[in-house]
């Protein structure tokens, strides 16, 4: 995406009218997932957001790409957590903890433990809430992705 988002956000449903078209459905939910993660960074409404990443998800999971997946998962877990709707947050973050550690993926495992351990600390859930934070830094760590290790860090020093 290099971070122009308003553009990967119009090629993405561009690209995903096409895919459809052409009865891809790999590069359909690859491009729905695309779109939600501009639509997320660009501050879309929420549902929107979650809507998207849910057709993404749904597509990946029938595809069998577990780490795409949770990847959609993790999308769907951050909005709902930022919009404190946590119950729907932790249900999604920890779908995707379990998916994304059963194909050993530390990066879905990171992308996942944040807006869980989140949830956990508004709710009060402070033991669980550590566990998680602990577990996202760790697997994060052991992704080797900087943006991912920073917001374990933040939710865990927040812990």
């Amino acid at each position: 995406y290099v971070w122009h988002l308003a553009d990967a956000l119009v090629c993405a449903e561009r690209a995903g009218l096409l895919a459809e078209e052409l009865g891809q459905p790999e590069l359909v939910a690859r491009c729905r997932n695309t779109s939600a993660f501009s639509k997320m960074m660009l501050g879309h409404d929420w549902r929107r957001v979650v809507e998207e990443a849910a057709q993404a998800r749904a597509l990946f999971a029938t595809l069998g790409n577990r780490a795409m997946e949770a990847d959609a998962l993790s999308m769907i877990a951050i909005m709902n957590v930022q919009g404190g709707r946590f119950a729907a947050g932790i249900t999604a973050a920890q779908e995707g903890v379990q998916i994304a550690q059963a194909a050993e993926n530390a990066w879905g495992q990171a992308n996942c433990a944040w807006p869980l351990a989140r949830a956990l600390y508004e709710r009060g859930e402070f033991p669980a809430a550590l566990a998680a934070g602990r577990a996202g830094v760790a697997a994060a760590r052991a992704a080797g992705h900087p943006p991912s290790l920073v917001f374990n860090l933040a939710v865990l020093g927040r812990i």
